[in-house]
């Protein structure tokens, strides 16, 4: 078979950036060792077909050779036949595939939270299913949003409502790595899991557009509150752009919808499913959009672009990180994200202004609907 680029292709899965040795761009396939594929991509081959955990696409004798070849496989056809987003960047060699349906019609059926393994800052793993078992919020935020100054709050609750089985779990979308995201875990003493989302995998999984936002999710793994805003409101948008100081009127908006929201959270660590806040099934189901192909080829476009910015081509990262604004221009994570990578200071300052002034009547944050579900 023969090769098209002289070094090894990257592939980029999820939080994972790979180079495997001996594979192989062609055309439009990326063909891996077979000996490497399960270490890999969780992939292996078996006589029903290609199969990962307890899911198997079936491969007919008659299109073996799309997927089999030299005793190598071609993973982008697998992710085409799954629905899987694919960007190839044929100058570097960098492949991309990202993440199928994942608030699937399965997803929305059981209400079962997708799972993800991401590293704390100290690189260990850690699964959403380790904490099965707990009421687990999942706090998203990020070093270029003031939400990082939340982290000390969720420490006090945590603190509060640990024995009562509560856990948050947050995540940092933060491309830059720990080194941007502990000196703000560090200082909030953080005893609950920090882990660092480098690729926004999470916000793929869970089509999450913003910061500050959670999830609640049951001891069973199952959403009881899907995406929102936590306790963030459009009030700061009446910030003094100079001095960074609020006027009363916003200070007192933006504390009343935290305290409304950190309460709401109490209710449900002492009544569990018959806590007001948790919403009915149906209602969570409502509330879960799911992203379109657009938004998960958008973030598949983000990481090649960061890899590629981060890797010392600019130019070259910066088309992709475009595109990637061009096919979600709603995702203020993406937007920020990319403002991060050229200079932190952008993704607070003018540029940044100028887009929320853009808005005019139309909300940064969505407004969160606290009110008790119907049951």
């Amino acid at each position: 078979m023969a090769r098209t680029h002289a070094n090894e292709p990257v592939l980029i899965l999820q939080e994972r950036v790979l180079e495997v040795p001996g594979a192989i761009s062609e055309g439009e396939g990326l063909w891996l060792p077979l000996a490497s594929l399960e270490e890999a991509t969780g992939w292996s081959l078996r006589p029903e077909g290609a199969c990962r955990q307890d899911v198997c696409v079936p491969i007919p004798e008659g299109e073996r050779d799309m997927f089999l070849r030299e005793q190598c496989f071609n993973l982008v056809e697998l992710a085409a036949r799954l629905g899987q987003p694919i960007v190839h960047d044929d100058a570097h060699d960098v492949w991309g595939i990202g993440e199928a349906g994942a608030l699937s019609a399965a997803h929305l059926e059981s209400l079962a939270a997708p799972e993800f393994t991401l590293p704390d800052l100290e690189g260990r793993l850690h699964s959403l299913s380790d904490y099965r078992g707990q009421k687990v919020v999942l706090a998203c935020w990020a070093s270029w949003c003031g939400c990082r100054r939340d982290l000390p709050v969720w420490q006090e609750l945590y603190a509060e409502l640990g024995p009562r089985n509560l856990l948050p779990v947050a995540v940092a979308f933060d491309t830059r790595g720990a080194d941007a995201a502990r000196p703000w875990i560090d200082a909030a003493h953080a005893t609950y899991p920090c882990l660092i989302d480098r690729q926004h995998v999470v916000a793929g999984l869970y089509d999450i557009p913003n910061v500050p936002y959670a999830v609640w999710i049951d001891e069973e793994g199952r959403m009881v509150r899907p995406p929102e805003p936590a306790g963030a409101t459009d009030a700061f948008r009446a910030m003094d752009r100079t001095t960074g100081e609020l006027p009363p009127a916003a200070r007192a908006e933006l504390q009343g919808a935290r305290h409304a929201y950190l309460d709401a959270i109490r209710d449900w660590a002492a009544r569990g499913p018959a806590s007001r806040f948790a919403l009915a099934p149906e209602e969570v189901r409502r509330r879960l959009a799911g992203p379109s192909e657009e938004r998960a080829c958008a973030l598949v476009h983000f990481r090649v672009g960061a890899y590629l910015w981060q890797a010392g081509d600019q130019g070259a990262g910066r088309l992709h990180l475009e595109e990637a604004r061009r096919l979600h221009p709603e995702s203020w994570a993406l937007r920020r994200q990319t403002w991060d990578l050229e200079d932190p200071a952008l993704a607070s300052g003018p540029d940044f202004w100028a887009a929320v002034d853009a808005l005019g009547d139309e909300p940064y944050y969505a407004p969160v609907r606290l009110e008790p579900a119907d049951r």
